[in-house]
C-alpha cells in the first residue's frame, strides 16, 4: 500500500466483490466467535451490509475527507509519554547471527502511548550492571498493538556497534535501563566476561531463552495464536525454536489482549 496505508477503500470494495464469503470463512467466524473473542463478524454472517454501511453517500465523503488528511509521521514520535514495558510483554521471536544479521521482536500486549526501547548485545555483568563494549539499538513507536512484530529495519543505531557473533553472542530487550526480553546462544547464563557470555537480568526468568548451539540463524516456529501465557510459554520454549534461513516476521493473534491484531 502506498504511504503506509493498509489500502484504499475502493480496493477493499472491489476485493468484496472479487472474493464473495465462502464456508470456510464462515467456519473461521464462528470459531474466532467461540474460542476467542466472543463476538462475529458481522460482514461476514451478512456481505450485504457492506454496500448498506459503506456505499452511504454520506459516509463517503467522511471517508474521502480523512483520507486527505496525512496521519502524523512516526519520525515525530519522541519517546515522551510512551508506555512501560514490562518483562516478557515482548519476547524476541528469531534472530540472524551472521551477516546481514537480523532479529525479530513480537509485543504480547497493546501500547497505545508507543513505546521507545533499546536493544543492546551487551552482555549483563553479575555485579549489576551493563558491559558497555557493544551496540545499542533504539526501538520507538508512537503505538504498538499485541501481536505486532518489528525487525532491524525498525531500530536505529544509538550508539557502538551491534553485531551479532554467530559463535555465541545475546541479544537484550531494555526499557529505562531494564531488561524486559533476553536471548542468548553458545551455552548458558553465566557473568558477562567478554563478548559472547552474559548473566541473567533480574527479572527475566520467565521472558528468556538460552540455546547451547551457535547457529547463523535461529527461528521460533510454534504456535503464533494464543493467550498471552500460552504464547509466552512457548516462545521461550526452546524446543519451538529451529534453525532456519529466513526469519518469519509475520503478526501474532493474542487472544486475550485488547486492541491486538485479532486477525
Amino acid at each position: 500500500a502506498e504511504s503506509g496505508r493498509l489500502a484504499s477503500y475502493a480496493w477493499l470494495r472491489q476485493w468484496h466483490i472479487d472474493d464473495p464469503v465462502d464456508d470456510a470463512e464462515r467456519l473461521r467466524n464462528a470459531q474466532i466467535c467461540t474460542d476467542y473473542q466472543g463476538n462475529r463478524n458481522p460482514y461476514v454472517d451478512y456481505p450485504e451490509l457492506v454496500a448498506a454501511v459503506f456505499d452511504d453517500e454520506a459516509e463517503a465523503q467522511i471517508r474521502a475527507d480523512a483520507c486527505n488528511d496525512d496521519p502524523p509521521a512516526a519520525d515525530d514520535f519522541d519517546g515522551s509519554g510512551a508506555d512501560r514495558v514490562g518483562a516478557g510483554d515482548v519476547l524476541i521471536a528469531g534472530a540472524r547471527f551472521d551477516n546481514p544479521d537480523d532479529l525479530v521482536i513480537v509485543f504480547l500486549k497493546t501500547f497505545p502511548n508507543g513505546i521507545a526501547l533499546t536493544i543492546t548485545d551487551n552482555g549483563w555483568l553479575e555485579s549489576g550492571n551493563w558491559r558497555d563494549n557493544e551496540g545499542t539499538l533504539s526501538l520507538s513507536l508512537p503505538s504498538v498493538a499485541a501481536g505486532q512484530t518489528v525487525t532491524l529495519a525498525d531500530m536505529d543505531s544509538v550508539s557502538g556497534s551491534f553485531a551479532l557473533s554467530a559463535s555465541g553472542d545475546q541479544i537484550f530487550v531494555v526499557d529505562n535501563g531494564e531488561a524486559v526480553a533476553g536471548l542468548h546462544t553458545g551455552g548458558g547464563w553465566s557473568d558477562a566476561t567478554d563478548s559472547s557470555t552474559s548473566a541473567l537480568p533480574p527479572g527475566l526468568e520467565d521472558a528468556s531463552i538460552t540455546f547451547e548451539e551457535t547457529p547463523d540463524a535461529y527461528c521460533y516456529d510454534g504456535l503464533r495464536s494464543g493467550t498471552q501465557k500460552e504464547l509466552r510459554d512457548a516462545l521461550t520454549d526452546a524446543s519451538q525454536w529451529t534453525e532456519c534461513s529466513a526469519l518469519d516476521a509475520s503478526p501474532f493473534f493474542v487472544s486475550d489482549a485488547a486492541g491486538g491484531l485479532n486477525g
